[in-house]
């Protein structure tokens, strides 16, 4: 399907493929089902990135999702970036969702 198609959101499932990743696995592809969850759909999420980024000017189907918009251009988070944000634990996660009041049976509390 292409990615400027107006039915991404109601895709049975999404297959991202991670190039690269830690432990040098090259060329991963996962596949996540939709689900009905409100706002934690993977479906729903990948097609409101894609349609994110194609609206920035020079983007295509080959626009890896890392791409962002700064300084007029289309950027890239990159590995160095994300290294050096502090990820929470898995305390924090907890306290988070009982801040947020998200469900315990959802795969960020688990």
């Amino acid at each position: 399907m292409e990615h400027n198609d107006p039915h991404l959101e109601v895709l049975d499932c999404i297959s991202i493929t991670f190039e690269m990743q830690k432990k040098d696995k090259m060329n991963n592809t996962v596949t996540q089902k939709a689900s009905c969850a409100i706002n934690m759909c993977p479906v729903q999420m990948a097609a409101s990135i894609v349609r994110r980024i194609r609206s920035y000017k020079g983007s295509n189907d080959n626009t890896p999702i890392s791409a962002f918009w700064r300084f007029n251009r289309i950027d890239h988070v990159t590995f160095d970036a994300v290294h050096v944000w502090n990820v929470p634990t898995e305390a924090h996660k907890l306290d988070r969702c009982r801040e947020e009041e998200v469900p315990r049976t959802s795969d960020f509390c688990q």
